[in-house]
């Protein structure tokens, strides 16, 4: 919880401020909140009680796939119809 909102507390200074200097340092700091999220992630599906590894794995990496493909082209179609900026509120909103 605490490491979405300092993602999404990152995320959305970059997306109001605009500033290079600034996303620059801000996206730095979203960079090591949001490396830890699929250890984290692939740690709690494991260690899920009455549920084997192995298919709890599963489900997350297949979770995971669906939005790394499906992602891209919905902040390029939202882009399209708006702006760039408008579009990544996308992930803020996901991050909180």
């Amino acid at each position: 919880m605490l490491r979405g909102s300092l993602a999404a507390a990152g995320l959305s200074s970059v997306l109001l401020f605009g500033n290079a200097g600034w996303a620059l340092v801000d996206l730095r700091a979203l960079e090591r909140v949001w490396a830890t999220i699929i250890p984290n992630t692939f740690a709690a599906a494991g260690n899920i009680e009455a549920v084997q590894p192995g298919p709890s794995l599963a489900v997350v990496t297949t979770a995971g796939y669906v939005g790394f493909l499906a992602g891209p082209p919905l902040i390029g179609f939202v882009a399209q119809l708006s702006t760039i900026r408008a579009a990544l509120w996308i992930l803020l909103v996901l991050s909180g």
